[in-house]
């Protein structure tokens, strides 16, 4: 039955992987839009049964993640009660700006911790990795 579940899991994430790609290759325009399910339908070719399960299967995952949400929700709210009665409303405030300049919360990015800047952002790193590999090349020619 997990293993199943997992096949199934795996389906899903490999057609959403497939209809991101397509997506971002073919771009979204106006009223150029297929339901998701047609779209998958049509690219992986899949026969009723195929499609009434991977249905079944996305409106199954869809109300996990909303329970989990919900979960998540309360558990924030539980947090935020334990917080109030440890620090003090002008702390909580303090707190509450902090997580405004940062949404990530007080981790920020998970490779440098909060403080980002002087940090080169994400197309000025991929220049670098770029660079760094044409150099390689480079040396290992010579």
């Amino acid at each position: 039955m997990k293993t199943t579940k997992l096949a199934q899991l795996g389906i899903l994430t490999l057609g959403l992987a497939i209809g991101t790609m397509a997506l971002a290759q073919k771009g979204p325009g106006p009223g150029d839009r297929e339901p998701p399910m047609q779209r998958f339908a049509e690219t992986l070719n899949l026969s009723e049964e195929q499609r009434s399960q991977m249905e079944a299967l996305w409106e199954e995952n869809r109300e996990e993640r909303e329970a989990q949400r919900e979960a998540m929700q309360a558990k924030h709210a539980e947090m935020r009660e334990r917080l109030s009665a440890i620090l003090t409303p002008e702390q909580l405030e303090q707190m509450d700006e902090m997580r405004g300049k940062n949404p990530q919360g007080f981790r920020g990015d998970r490779r440098g911790g909060c403080d980002m800047e002087g940090r080169p952002d994400r197309g000025e790193r991929r220049e670098m990795r770029q660079e760094q590999r044409q150099e390689q090349r480079q040396n290992s020619n010579s």
